[in-house]
């Protein structure tokens, strides 16, 4: 299986593209060169590398996410003030997670509690 895929219509080397997550993941020192080689190998599956080297233990969320926001700014050329608003919007989004998470565990708790 090659190592190309298609982004925006046209092949592309991921492992020569310093946008893609493999290696942005690499220059950040979340991983090797060998570990994204080995994720892209595997990306058979069909699923995108950052949530292959999350399984693989490589990445955690929070790094894919990082990861993910740097990548759009720079494939989209963002200026400073738009990325700093980029990430606000995702540390929004992820707390709100975390607090919906918190809420479920104190319902759970709260019930144990009771029997």
């Amino acid at each position: 299986m090659p190592l190309f895929r298609k982004v925006n219509g046209s092949q592309k080397d991921p492992l020569r593209d310093p946008t893609s997550i493999g290696n942005l993941a690499i220059a950040r020192g979340y991983a090797t060169a060998e570990q994204v080689a080995g994720a892209l190998k595997k990306q058979e599956e069909r699923l995108p590398i950052g949530k292959i080297l999350v399984e693989q233990g490589v990445l955690t969320e929070v790094q894919l996410s990082e990861l993910l926001i740097e990548q759009e700014v720079k494939r989209k050329k963002l200026k400073p003030h738009q990325a700093a608003n980029l990430w606000k919007e995702h540390r929004r989004k992820k707390m709100r997670e975390v607090t919906e998470g918190l809420r479920d565990v104190a319902v759970s708790l709260t019930a144990l509690a009771k029997t």
